[in-house]
């Protein structure tokens, strides 16, 4: 249609009409430029919502997963104290050395830990991290979640006590049973120690005990074990804080 118009002006010699007709395609051609150049920030920022959203869902459970296990562990360095105070002083705990050969393999538990990075690989494997428009958030982000930070939060936060075998193997198995099966509640994302009822005689519960102390190394590693249990306690804060700061600086982005 248009194409027919110009070949007619141009045989009219109407340059007027040309000029206008010249202006109204290349109008027309920007506009359909403009309109898909809109369309596809329309949907980049869709996309960069969608996945902000489940990056900032994955940090809430990276906070909550840390107090958890702060939690947690600390129950299990209070398990250690009074098992070496026993060890130190022959203090029972609470008099009972049924409770004390509990606080012994409660002093054993361990809870990994490690970020949730289930959104932010799927963003980056798609090569879609440049869908952030905040250069400082995608720079933290990819911090958070570089190799580099993965093995650190590996070595902190994966370690399995030589303590933990050591108690573990001195304790009779149908005992060691007893206690991960009735005296501990397993879950992905809540773990506690419960007071559960002897299943052996205080006599037995005694004889046990001399085991642990017969030990060469059951007790050093066991206040080994709680250095270790505090330092992971530290090691919390910095990670809270980052996870902290990211979620904050979503939720801003996600604001505007």
């Amino acid at each position: 249609m248009i194409l027919s118009r110009v070949i007619g002006h141009f045989r009219k010699q109407e340059w007027t009409a040309i000029f206008l007709d010249f202006v109204i395609v290349v109008a027309g051609i920007l506009i359909a430029f403009q309109i898909t150049e809109w369309n596809t920030a329309r949907q980049d920022r869709a996309r960069e919502i969608s996945y902000l959203t489940r990056i900032r869902a994955d940090l809430q459970g990276d906070i909550d997963g840390l107090a958890e296990r702060q939690r947690y562990w600390a129950d299990v360095a209070a398990a250690g104290r009074m098992a070496t105070g026993y060890a130190e002083t022959g203090a029972l705990v609470d008099g009972s050395a049924w409770k004390t050969v509990r606080s012994f393999f409660w002093a054993s538990n361990v809870w990994f830990y490690s970020p949730n990075d289930t959104a932010f690989s799927e963003m980056s494997g798609a090569g879609d991290v440049t869908l952030i428009r905040s250069e400082k958030l995608r720079i933290a982000l990819s911090n958070y979640y570089s190799n580099s930070a993965k093995i650190v939060r590996a070595v902190v936060y994966t370690a399995i006590p030589a303590y933990r075998q050591a108690v573990r193997g001195a304790t009779p198995i149908a005992v060691a049973s007893y206690i991960v099966n009735e005296c501990h509640s397993h879950g992905p994302v809540n773990q506690r120690m419960l007071d559960c009822p002897a299943p052996v005689s205080e006599a037995e519960a005694a004889k046990i005990l001399e085991v642990y102390l017969a030990h060469p190394l059951l007790v050093d590693g066991l206040r080994f074990w709680i250095t270790n249990l505090d330092q992971l306690a530290q090691s919390v804060e910095p990670d809270t804080a980052a996870a902290t700061a990211l979620a904050a600086a979503i939720d801003s982005e996600l604001a505007k």
